[in-house]
This record gives structure tokens, sequence and C-alpha cells, in this order.
């Protein structure tokens, strides 16, 4: 009886929608990193401060993409170069 009343009360779930939420960014975050470590090792640091930035994970999705399919270092660093305000 507990139990129910607990999971449906509507801060419980939204609590919980956050958490889950935070656990994929983080997630995709550190795939970004490990990639960028992976491929082109000394842009490790750019793309650890880049994702540090970005909360949207349909962003990290294309980010993550995008640096996998570079061909090149260069490429990739201007993906994760700063955008000019």
């Amino acid at each position: 009886m507990y139990d129910r009343l607990w999971t449906e009360n509507p801060e419980v779930q939204k609590t919980r929608a956050e958490g889950k939420a935070e656990g994929e960014i983080q997630a995709l975050q550190r795939a970004v990193v490990t990639v960028v470590k992976a491929r082109f090792p000394a842009l490790a640091e750019l793309a650890q401060q880049k994702v540090a930035e970005i909360n949207k994970p349909d962003v990290l999705n294309f980010l993550l993409e995008q640096i996998s399919i570079e061909p090149d270092e260069a490429a990739v660093r201007a993906l994760l170069r700063p955008i000019a305000a």
C-alpha cells in the first residue's frame, strides 16, 4: 500500500525522472570523452570541457555521432570549439 502511494506521488515521479535524465546526460558525456580519448587523445581535455557545458541529451548524441565519423583531428577540434555568443 505504502509502496504504491510512494511511487505514484508526483514529487517522487518528478525526482525519479530528473535523476534518470541526469544519469543519461552523464553517460553521454562520458561516451563523448571516451571516444575522443580513443581517437584523438590530444583533444581529451577540450572534450571534457565542452561536454561539461552541454546538458541536453539530443545535443550530446549528435556530438557523439559526429565525433565518431569525423576523419581527422581538425574536424573534431572544430566540433569541440566553444561557440561564440
